[in-house]
């Protein structure tokens, strides 16, 4: 085809050259505010509008009831409290006949009233792609079974750490974590010279290559985290119980043993199939109330704080080396039971939120794990060569950060990214004084400006371009959260076969020979990578829109308030707004609906100017926080600029919702006397249209991520 689609006031398309695939996945749809007449809808057959603003509107199919859309039942069996907002559907795409002035979708089930927080959070899951289904009776038949323990033979083969002699093993997690991938031991050998053991949850054992669960963990990807629940990779008896390394229990791990002395160099690594017993699960406030204790602590607090030292070290030697210390807006909420639910079970909404601090308990266990997927990633591409799977992060690009940089130098701020070293010292010269959110501010902003990291096939990729630049690492992949990526899964298995440990070894996944050459089944890994590439951007997704609902919920049982904000987007309509109090960005429409917009847009120096009011990128204003609660499109957060003070006619009433605009175009066409031909005109254009999202939740690609 040759359909584009540009973004908002940028000026960038891309064009459709061919179609490789259909990937079958539901819409969510909004029924409107239309009332069933007599028991027959006033436009036969009824209208819909995708919440995806880059589809047309649907005629729901003959199967939906009109009935059905008008009480309001959801999935969960719950009835909505009258139809006063329009009814939220998930739906399969059918059709698009010759006579049909738009395309068919069939309604699958009907989520609920718009606007109220259980339908908008199953809307979420739908739009996201997140499986909460319970895993099938194939994939629990996996599982070992109830009475399962480790076998006196496991534990002869593997290096066994449960009694060794200086070995306090521990994890740090966020309170309540239930899947614990990761813990860490420190052992003194000499002065000076100490071993740090990295210890890895050994799913892979319970995960035999092309079984059911194997097949349904790699389907998922990963575990998908939302504010209020998650979607696991792998059942809950694995990721909960025996993956998970609670303390004071056996379990198997996959062990890095790194020696190092007290500059945090290194003097050996070694890798082993471990059992392991932890003997205590910190917070992460514990583990920083450790860290900043003083006196004689006792032994683990003493063997935190040097694992403290080694890894601040390890982390000024990545900056040295050019890594980017990015930033990103990680929200905590308050929540509180409801009785409204979903079919996911119960429904919570927020009565408070906070930003997340990074703390240097979060930089130790971040460190550690890079130092380990680093180790590995050399181990696993030595042994396999073409087949290894790797993650790779794009040297920062220059033309990407031209509006960045001409706004800093407006400021008198020289600004260079030509490469990850110049851009980190840009970086972190980026300061005010006056302002602590000004960094923070252009570390968030530079986070769009880089392209996101993936995985890739080391024998697909020239070993000139395998550099992570975030982190600064030459090798780099993914192994210390197999209960959380599949990813890692893979990972596991490689390094396994690189030390010599088969999967034959094992009780639980005796392997075929054929299974065994896994690894060169080229093509096969190719789309597995794909397909994880796909997932862990879902996932981010689904994080990023899970935040977004509750804020916008959070801040609906508000009264309207008023917060700093600042410009880090400029387009000729209005301005992308990030509010760093609470976390979010918002768009700030500053041209009414229908008229002509009192600020001039100066595309070069993107700058909205009006009489004395000038609005450019890193500006700061300030802002009226609310939520638009129409009756037609989906609830959102609205930002009006209250200072400066914006010129008259400027942020008038709120632009129409594209429902409106869809059926306006409808009215004003006879209604089946067109066929397809200008049907699908109008389609298109209201396809075109999109609106900026309201409130986006900062990406957080630069975080090291443990999920």
């Amino acid at each position: 085809g040759g359909a584009t689609r540009r973004g908002e006031g940028e000026g960038e398309g891309s064009e459709v050259v061919g179609l490789l695939r259909r990937v079958e996945r539901l819409l969510v749809l909004h029924t409107g505010k239309e009332e069933p007449v007599g028991g027959r809808w006033s436009s036969s057959p009824p209208l819909a509008l995708p919440r995806d603003g880059r589809y047309p509107p649907f005629e729901l199919s003959a199967s939906c009831s009109p009935g059905q859309l008008a009480s309001g039942h959801q999935s969960s069996g719950h009835q909505s409290s009258g139809h006063r907002s329009g009814q939220l559907v998930a739906a399969k795409v059918g059709s698009w006949e010759v006579e049909q002035t738009h395309p068919s979708a069939t309604v699958v089930r009907v989520l609920g009233e718009a606007g109220t927080a259980a339908a908008e959070s199953e809307a979420l899951l739908v739009e996201s792609d997140v499986r909460l289904e319970p895993f099938s009776d194939e994939v629990e038949a996996c599982l070992p079974p109830a009475d399962w323990s480790i076998s006196a033979r496991e534990i002869a083969r593997r290096l066994d750490l449960r009694d060794a002699a200086g070995v306090d093993i521990f994890s740090i997690d966020p309170p309540g974590c239930v899947d614990i991938d990761d813990a860490l031991h420190l052992r003194t050998l000499s002065p000076g010279v100490f071993e740090v053991g990295v210890h890895i949850a050994d799913a892979s054992h319970f995960i035999r290559p092309g079984s059911a669960l194997d097949r349904e963990a790699a389907s998922r990807g990963e575990t998908f985290y939302l504010v209020n629940t998650r979607a696991n990779m792998i059942p809950p008896r694995l990721s909960e119980d025996l993956c998970s390394l609670h303390p004071h229990v056996d379990r198997l791990a996959f062990s890095a043993l790194f020696t190092m002395d007290e500059r945090a160099n290194l003097l050996s690594t070694t890798f082993a199939k471990s059992v392991i017993r932890s003997a205590g699960a910190l917070s992460y406030a514990d583990a920083q109330e450790r860290l900043e204790r003083e006196g004689c602590p006792e032994p683990r607090t003493a063997a935190l704080q040097t694992l403290g030292r080694l890894a601040v070290l390890l982390k000024g030697r990545r900056a040295a080396n050019g890594a980017l210390f990015l930033a990103s807006s990680e929200v905590k909420f308050e929540l509180a039971p409801i009785e409204e639910g979903d079919a996911s079970g119960p429904m919570s909404l927020p009565t408070g939120m906070a930003l997340r601090k990074q703390q240097a308990a979060h930089s130790l266990i971040e460190e550690f794990m890079v130092l380990a997927n680093c180790a590995v990633a050399r181990r696993v591409a030595e042994a396999w060569p073409e087949a290894a799977l790797l993650r790779l992060h794009p040297q920062p690009e220059e033309s990407k950060f031209a509006a960045l940089a001409r706004a800093l130098e407006q400021q008198g701020m020289p600004f260079r990214a030509s490469g990850a070293h110049e851009l980190a010292a840009s970086l972190s010269a980026c300061t005010k004084p006056a302002d602590p959110h000004f960094n923070h501010l252009v570390r968030l902003i530079s986070t769009r400006c880089i392209a996101p990291a993936k995985y890739f096939r080391s024998g697909a990729v020239p070993r000139e371009q395998w550099l992570h630049s975030g982190l600064a690492e030459p090798t780099y992949t993914h192994f210390t959260s197999p209960i959380r990526r599949y990813a890692d899964q893979v990972v596991h298995r490689l390094l396994a076969h690189a030390i010599g440990w088969g999967a034959a070894q094992s009780e639980e996944a005796v392997e075929s020979e054929e299974e065994a050459a896994w690894p060169e089944r080229l093509g096969e890994l190719d789309e597995l990578i794909d397909s994880l590439n796909e997932r862990h951007s879902m996932a981010q997704q689904a994080e990023r829109a899970s935040a977004e609902l509750f804020t916008m919920l959070y801040f609906r049982d508000q009264q309207a308030t008023v917060s700093d904000a600042y410009v880090v987007r400029v387009a000729e309509s209005g301005v992308t707004l990030l509010v760093p109090e609470h976390g979010f960005e918002g768009y700030s429409h500053l041209a009414p609906p229908g008229g002509a917009s009192p600020f001039r847009y100066d595309k070069e120096r993107e700058e909205l100017s009006a009489g004395g009011c000038r609005l450019r990128m890193l500006d700061r204003v300030r802002v009226r926080i609310s939520v638009e609660l129409g009756p037609l499109s989906k609830p959102r957060l609205v930002l009006a600029i209250v200072e400066p003070k914006l010129p008259k006619g400027a942020a008038a009433a709120p632009r129409p919702t594209a429902f409106q605009e869809a059926i306006a175009e409808e009215a004003a066409s006879p209604r089946g006397g067109s066929r397809r031909g200008g049907g699908k005109k109008a389609s298109r254009q209201q396809r075109s249209r999109g609106n900026p999202r309201s409130a986006r939740r900062q990406p957080a690609e630069f975080r090291v991520q443990r999920s």
